[in-house]
């Protein structure tokens, strides 16, 4: 696993495109696994305020699984980086034999020795299966499922999974922005065949957030004004940041929010990382073009 490119080879499109995005029924999830259920106040939060947190929904050792996992992809970034020559300036972006999509950006200038610092894994699960499997847990399925409407024999399309690290001093930071613009739906690559936004983003939260570490911050009920400013997205100064509100999850709790939810976070001022793992799931039938590097499984909601 020692690959670096910024293209994906043709072989490895391929494999993706066969072993990847539709997986076979000996990859559905077990329905005797822990679900979630949520209430009707879960609901009714997420489609007015425009996210909801679950608390404790993973257990300390799950979170130190998947930190092990996060360490282990993070020493392949550094090897990526030693052996790529071609690489953007303004947002590098490797490919790692797996399929994995490592994207970086330039360190600010401040007494660092190394150029670049990780901005986020894609498909992270290619790479450490053990992300693929909590990124597909029934936790978070069942979660997905229910705010998309969805029932226990559908399908749902995962077209996120995201390793971020969020390291103090890394620069990292997102303006104020809906996940609705990364979706492309204005350009029509995307479409909300639920009326309700046919996406759920799900957050695992792997280390402690605090107001200094760069946390996820919402501006509550943004959500409500659907999608904002048409193809060139919102402008993060039209932004009441009065109103943001920022969730101080813990290790194992869970975020989840719609993609017309205002959002944004600021640089990792802390002392420590602050490490999340990203999944996102949409509607059958949302996704209407191919996403980018095949970035889209198609499985089974398991909830019931």
């Amino acid at each position: 696993q020692n690959g670096a490119s910024n293209k994906l080879p043709t072989r490895l499109a391929k494999m993706a495109e066969q072993s990847v995005r539709k997986l076979t029924s000996t990859h559905h999830l077990a329905m005797s696994l822990p679900k979630v259920e949520l209430s009707d106040e879960d609901k009714a939060a997420f489609f007015s305020e425009g996210f909801i947190v679950k608390p404790g929904l993973f257990t300390h050792d799950e979170v130190a699984q998947m930190l092990l996992a996060f360490d282990k992809i993070k020493v392949q970034s550094e090897v990526l980086l030693s052996k790529a020559t071609d690489l953007s300036p303004q947002r590098p972006r490797v490919f790692d034999e797996t399929g994995a999509r490592f994207t970086f950006q330039p360190l600010p200038n401040r007494g660092f020795n190394k150029q670049f610092a990780i901005r986020h894994v894609a498909w992270c699960g290619l790479y450490e299966d053990v992300l693929a499997q909590f990124g597909t847990d029934p936790r978070v399925l069942s979660i997905a499922a229910q705010l998309l409407g969805l029932g226990p024999d559908d399908q749902v399309d995962q077209i996120i999974n995201q390793a971020h690290y969020k390291e103090p001093g890394d620069g990292v930071r997102f303006d104020w922005h809906q996940d609705s613009h990364h979706r492309r739906m204005h350009f029509g690559d995307f479409k909300d065949v639920n009326g309700k936004g046919s996406y759920v983003q799900v957050i695992i939260a792997l280390d402690e957030v605090t107001l200094d570490n760069g946390p996820l911050k919402f501006i509550p009920k943004s959500c409500q004004r659907g999608h904002i400013g048409a193809d060139k997205g919102l402008d993060p100064k039209d932004v009441d940041e009065s109103q943001e509100h920022i969730p101080l999850c813990k290790p194992g709790d869970v975020l989840v929010f719609g993609p017309y939810t205002v959002h944004g976070s600021e640089e990792n001022q802390g002392i420590g990382p602050r490490r999340a793992f990203i999944n996102g799931f949409s509607s059958p039938g949302a996704q209407v073009k191919e996403p980018f590097h095949h970035e889209m499984r198609t499985l089974t909601s398991a909830f019931e």
